[in-house]
């Protein structure tokens, strides 16, 4: 696997811009088809690319459309995923039980990596009052917010580079490229008053129409709200190059009664 500091290089990919492809170089159906399945809408081709900045008035794709497009033409938009055996990194043939790389639209990237967590996870339970009570590794809505922050806030002009998910039995961490916009470092803020600024505006925008994200509000704070019932809470680190995000396995916490390094 690449490391997220290896053979970093700046490069004005801005989403905004046009590309070097043609409207008949790609195809949307995934984006469509997520579309009607979450709002019953389609996309209007004369119109809705145009204005949500897929295409240009050329009919050129925008840097947002190609990450948008079912060809993944921005080869350096990847997931990378896997799975260790134990608390620590270790050699991919020896230490990973899965190891995954996705490529391709950004919705299916998220598909992908929930798919992944999904796979990779146990639910646990107990009888307590007579009652069958399941606990998961980690909530569904803290899976999904960390992905779509990665995906919607990493830095796309880092090239040779690529967001990570390394679970290991205690946590999940869900590393992607670029800093906080305002060159802040969020271990030293208050997550509950870090304002919502959006890095790339158009392909925010697309989320929030497929129902993936809020406009209003940070996705960090629910986040923590998805933690509410546990004594270990997620933690986030950034730094120039890169922003992560630690889940703790609400399991192990149960089982092991420890804190997370």
């Amino acid at each position: 696997m690449i490391s997220i500091t290896s053979s970093l290089v700046y490069k004005k990919v801005r989403l905004s811009t046009e590309s070097k492809y043609k409207i008949s170089d790609v195809s949307f159906t995934l984006l469509n088809a997520t579309l009607k399945k979450e709002t019953g809408k389609e996309l209007d081709t004369n119109k809705d690319y145009l204005s949500l900045e897929l295409i240009t008035i050329d009919n050129k794709i925008t840097n947002a459309g190609l990450l948008l497009s079912d060809q993944g033409l921005l080869t350096h938009s990847r997931i990378f995923c896997t799975r260790w055996k134990g608390l620590v990194k270790g050699i991919i043939d020896e230490d990973a039980i899965d190891d995954k790389e996705y490529s391709g639209s950004i919705i299916s990237l998220l598909e992908n990596a929930e798919a992944f967590i999904k796979n990779n996870s146990k639910i646990s339970w107990k009888i307590q009052d007579m009652k069958r009570v399941e606990t998961i590794e980690y909530p569904t809505k803290a899976i999904r917010e960390s992905i779509v922050n990665a995906i919607i806030h990493r830095d796309y002009q880092i090239i040779g580079s690529e967001i990570h998910i390394d679970m290991f039995d205690d946590r999940l961490e869900i590393t992607s490229p670029g800093g906080m916009i305002d060159g802040s470092l969020i271990q030293n803020l208050d997550i509950t008053k870090v304002p919502s600024i959006r890095r790339n505006r158009v392909i925010s925008d697309v989320f929030n129409r497929l129902h993936f994200m809020e406009r209003r509000g940070s996705g960090l704070t629910r986040i923590l709200e998805s933690y509410n019932d546990s004594k270990i809470k997620p933690k986030f680190t950034s730094d120039a190059l890169s922003f992560k995000v630690v889940l703790p396995n609400k399991s192990y916490i149960l089982n092991n009664k420890s804190s997370i390094k």
